[in-house]
């Protein structure tokens, strides 16, 4: 059996650092979201008024703000995991025997 699979919508977002020292070094930051979400689910999560997706500006912060209020567990647990598998290696303090 077949399942069917939603198409993925990609979402570039470039948006300014807070920082005005690191303005200078990099003007733009970049991020790139990626959903299976429609634009008139990310509204009706957000509890917004429905001509909202009128205006492609306001869909695109409707999507950055549901992604912000997901509270980002899924990738503090592939961080966790990361070291089960071998990606990162933990550094040992060396002890000084030399006194």
């Amino acid at each position: 059996m077949w399942t069917r699979v939603r198409p993925v919508k990609r979402l570039i977002l470039r948006y300014p650092p807070l920082r005005e020292e690191k303005r200078k070094k990099h003007p733009f930051h970049y991020a790139c979201l990626l959903t299976t979400l429609d634009p008139d689910e990310v509204i009706q999560q957000l509890h917004l008024p429905i001509h909202t997706l009128e205006n492609n500006e306001a869909v695109t912060l409707a999507y950055s703000a549901l992604y912000d209020k997901r509270g980002g567990t899924g990738e503090v647990e592939i961080k966790e995991s990361k070291q089960g598998i071998g990606i990162n290696k933990r550094s040992k303090k060396a002890l000084n025997h030399n006194r």
